[in-house]
């Protein structure tokens, strides 16, 4: 094979590897989360329980709540097949700090004092998404979104006070 001809499959191939390495790092984290959970699912059917636990705590890294639970879900079948008790243990308190109960009750439209708006549903907190709260104790902690301008996908904790009477 001439040099020619090298030059010209190597030209081919990078004209190929190229946009797919562009695509692959503007794939949302949440549209990986959803690939690795196909594959973990896969992977899980065909008795291959090792490798499904590892795509499955792969899958949880910028999941959306169901994802996150459809994950922890598929970690705990998984770890219970190879008899890993301990990380079953570990996914099954996962999934109860994950089930829904009351919702926050705060929900509704709040003047912050600061010259700004938070908009609270059942689901969300300014648009991050409530993983975790407690009515009793008023917290909540939610997931930023992917796309947020400051800290995608990383956690906060709000905290609200009891309105005082008179």
């Amino acid at each position: 094979m001439g040099f020619a001809s090298r030059s010209l499959v190597f030209a081919a191939a990078a004209g190929v590897a190229v946009p797919i390495v562009i695509d692959a790092q503007s794939t949302s984290a949440t549209a990986r989360s959803e690939t690795r959970l196909q594959l973990g699912d896969l992977l899980e059917v065909d008795q291959r329980y090792w490798e499904a636990i590892r795509i499955y705590d792969l899958a949880k890294l910028g999941a959306t709540a169901e994802q996150l639970v459809r994950a922890t879900s598929g970690g705990l079948r998984s770890a219970l097949q190879v008899a890993e008790f301990t990380q079953s243990f570990n996914e099954a308190a996962v999934l109860r700090r994950l089930a829904p109960g009351d919702p926050v009750e705060v929900i509704g439209t709040w003047d912050t004092n600061f010259d700004m708006v938070s908009e609270i549903t059942t689901e969300t907190w300014d648009g991050s998404a409530i993983v975790s709260h407690d009515n009793d104790d008023n917290w909540a902690i939610v997931q930023m979104p992917e796309d947020a301008e400051w800290n995608p996908g990383t956690y906060a904790k709000f905290v609200w006070t009891q309105p005082i009477e008179g």
